[in-house]
């Protein structure tokens, strides 16, 4: 939902999704796309991060508007590393998601063009 959203202009949606695709080149960074299409899931509660250690128990840092809180009691850091199976199983795999970055991108540029961008969300799973 939130790379379809139009937030400033057409060319700095492009920029963004390019430079997301960039930084799917990293070494350490997945980018995998969650469709619309794919209804209600597992992170509908709101952002966290899932920080492993290979020395020390696992925690997660959940943000809020105005705080943020440490996890680390194992039955909350199982609970999410759950949401983050559940994510990974409903969302589209790292190539998938490239190409689908790139059809965005595409789609945004002719857009420009005709003035009119689709937000018809890919199929899922895609053909």
């Amino acid at each position: 939902f939130a790379l379809g959203l139009q937030v400033g202009s057409r060319e700095e949606q492009v920029a963004q999704l390019q430079h997301l695709m960039r930084m799917a080149s990293w070494k350490r960074i997945r980018i995998l796309i969650l469709p619309v299409a794919a209804g209600a899931h597992a992170g509908m509660a709101g952002p966290f991060t899932l920080l492993k250690f290979p020395k020390y128990q696992p925690l997660v840092w959940i943000t809020t508007e105005n705080s943020s809180l440490f996890a680390e009691e194992e039955h909350a850091v199982q609970g999410y590393e759950a949401v983050v199976e559940a994510l990974n199983d409903s969302s589209l795999d790292e190539d998938q998601s490239m190409k689908w970055m790139s059809r965005r991108c595409v789609r945004l540029q002719e857009a420009a063009e005709t003035k009119a961008v689709s937000n018809e969300d890919e199929p899922f799973p895609p053909l």
